[in-house]
């Protein structure tokens, strides 16, 4: 079984060789080869789908599996065999109703996301687009087409390789967990996928893991015990009760009920009905004026004042972190922790919050 790889325009070359090195080392009957960085000029003539393609901001999902079948018949490559896509191009939703994509695949034509990796410092980008690479496989040996995405996928990701994620955390926990679950295990076998080839896959996301940063102390999802939160909003890990001061903590368990939401910092002021509510919930005495304040409102949260105090909130979420590693040590921290990363909106960084690990993990009363 053949595999090749390459990238259009603006993908980097050494990437694809980085890539390409990494992938054929596991060994396995799946064969990758680098056809290298794609001349599609001579096309433009001739098809209409790549006519004004590098004009464009976005990859159509019909337009990027015909231009995958283009190359496949420039470079002669049998149908059978499949071809992988690298682009820097947002992805146009094969579904409507799922909006961000970071790769998808039909016939025989994988097309990948090389964009929007910041969560993972540039040196690693070969190991988070290989796991791409090797989930899309996977989807192909064991499910009919994209459209069983919401189907077979996991719309609440919960750490397998099948996950449908949309932020950074989720798809960390991803990567983190190196995991394929019984359920798409036994979906793949009903396919009939080779032995060899669901070894490979397996043992490339290992690879996977062990790669990347904080990774040396690998924990396997059979290892997570769930958040359990109390009626008076005690925090406990492992039976281990976790300690923070009334804001932090407030902070935490708004994130807990709130997982798999991304929020943007300068947002966070919209929840403040809810946060109060737990913020009352949980602090022994006094008023919600730290909250206000670090909201940007006046101390009976009324009127704005100012702006999200995002240095306050930074070292809320590092006292957070400093308590989960003093009880759970570093490699757990980095499932249990609120975790920020930065995206640009309109050329503009905009910073986001999220809790990563998934809803079957969090056990936290309605009333919070």
């Amino acid at each position: 079984m053949k595999v090749f790889l390459t990238g259009i325009t603006e993908v980097e070359p050494k990437l694809l060789d980085d890539i390409h090195k990494f992938l054929s080392r596991i060994g396995g009957p799946i064969e990758y080869h680098n056809l290298g960085v794609s001349d599609h000029s001579g096309f433009k003539t001739i098809f209409p789908e790549v006519k004004d393609f590098d004009a464009q901001d976005e990859f159509d999902f019909g337009a990027a599996i015909k231009f995958g079948q283009l190359l496949k018949f420039k470079e002669d490559i049998p149908q059978e065999d499949i071809l992988v896509v690298f682009t820097k191009k947002e992805l146009g939703a094969p579904i409507e109703e799922f909006k961000t994509w970071f790769s998808y695949f039909d016939d025989n034509v994988i097309i990948v996301r090389d964009k929007e990796l910041d969560f993972f410092p540039k040196s690693k980008w070969p190991f988070v687009l290989s796991h791409q690479v090797v989930e899309n496989l996977f989807q192909i040996f064991s499910w009919a087409s994209m459209k069983e995405a919401p189907k077979f996928s996991h719309m609440t990701p919960k750490g397998c390789l099948n996950d449908f994620c949309s932020t950074p955390p989720q798809i960390e926990f991803k990567l983190r967990m190196a995991h394929i679950c019984n359920e798409c295990l036994n979906r793949a076998n009903s396919y009939n996928i080779d032995p060899n080839v669901l070894r490979q896959i397996k043992d490339t996301i290992e690879s996977v893991r062990t790669k990347l940063d904080n990774f040396a102390d690998s924990v396997s999802i059979e290892e997570f015990s769930p958040v359990v939160v109390s009626e008076k909003g005690e925090i406990l890990i492992e039976d281990k009760e976790i300690h923070l001061q009334d804001l932090p903590k407030a902070l935490y368990l708004f994130f807990l009920k709130n997982p798999g939401v991304s929020i943007q910092n300068q947002y966070l002021r919209n929840y403040k009905d809810d946060l109060v509510r737990i913020y009352s919930k949980i602090k022994r005495g006094g008023e919600n004026g730290p909250l206000y304040k670090l909201l940007g409102f006046d101390e009976r949260g009324e009127k704005t004042v100012g702006y999200l105090n995002t240095e306050a909130l930074k070292n809320h979420r590092y006292n957070i972190s400093k308590e989960l590693k003093s009880k759970l040590g570093e490699a757990k921290t980095e499932f249990y922790q609120i975790k920020s990363w930065r995206k640009k909106v309109n050329n503009m960084p905009q910073f986001y919050n999220q809790i990563g690990i998934p809803e079957d993990l969090i056990q936290i009363p309605h009333n919070f």
